[in-house]
């Protein structure tokens, strides 16, 4: 009798599940089997925090990933809204993605390094890399695209015309 009711346990627990998903305000929603749902809290895990640094994935010139560290440098002053690694982490592909084809030879292009700079609500990242150029030989240079976090937490691009 026993194992007959741990075993409907088992297998009710296994029905019973539920997906987290983001919505449109970027809030994390747990959506759960019988129709119900719930917001789940962000943790400082989700979070970029100051000289706390952590590696991400960025896509080099022949689209394979490669570790790459970030250094962040935060400062909120008061009103600052707090950088969420996934944001941080779109952000940074797409700069790389659209800097390597202002190069020579995008297929060479290889990130080393990524710095953020947050003062309040504005954020500087900074993209340090190789690429070859004509002669073969790897030259380094810095791609800086500046930021500022509307209240929904979503990045605006302050110049425009860089992409």
């Amino acid at each position: 009798m026993k194992k007959i009711v741990l075993g409907l346990i088992f297998c009710c627990s296994a029905l019973a599940h539920s997906e987290i998903v983001i919505n449109s305000n970027g809030d994390r929603v747990d959506l759960k089997s019988n129709g119900t749902w719930a917001l789940v809290p962000w943790t400082d895990a989700d979070f970029v925090n100051n000289n706390e640094k952590f590696t991400i994935k960025v896509p080099d010139g022949g689209n394979h990933d490669v570790d790459v560290l970030v250094t962040p440098d935060v400062s909120l002053q008061d009103d600052g809204r707090r950088i969420k690694r996934k944001d941080l982490e779109f952000e940074v592909k797409l700069a790389a993605i659209t800097g390597r084809y202002k190069l020579k030879d995008r297929y060479s292009y290889v990130p080393r390094e990524v710095s953020v700079k947050q003062r309040g609500n504005n954020v500087s990242i900074t993209i340090s890399s190789t690429a070859k150029n004509s002669y073969g030989a790897d030259v380094p240079s810095d791609l800086t695209k500046e930021y500022y976090i509307e209240k929904n937490g979503r990045f605006t691009n302050k110049s425009m015309n860089d992409y």
